[in-house]
Formats: structure tokens, sequence, C-alpha cells
């Protein structure tokens, strides 16, 4: 398991941050299922709410873009 000690990004500091899930779930593009499930309670807002909400967002813009 990699360990990443403390990052500074763009103001926002992590510590340890560790890749949680397994090399073949990296590789078939669903880690974010895997930290998800690792983490609940911080992380479902983001992906059960923010995300269907994003492409939410970006159809209807694309729609009305259509219809100017």
């Amino acid at each position: 398991m990699k360990t990443f000690e403390e990052v500074n990004l763009l103001g926002t500091k992590f510590h340890k941050i560790e890749h949680r899930c397994p090399q073949w779930v990296s590789n078939i593009g669903l880690e974010w299922l895997s930290i998800l499930l690792t983490e609940p309670q911080r992380l479902w807002k983001r992906y059960i709410i923010g995300n269907p909400l994003f492409f939410y967002r970006f159809l209807r813009e694309q729609f009305l873009k259509q219809l100017r």
C-alpha cells in the first residue's frame, strides 16, 4: 500500500492518504466505489447527490443551448 505524507494542494492538507483499493479495481475505473464503501459518511453526498446533480445541470445546459 502506498502512503503519501502531508501534501498541501490548493490550500487543502491531506495527511497520509492511502490507496484503498486493489489495483484491478482501479484499472477498471471503480476506485471511487471502493473509496465510497470504505468512507460512506464522508463521501456519500459527493457521489450519491453531487454527481447526478452535476450531470443533470450539464445536460440541461446542453439542451437549452440547442433551443437557442
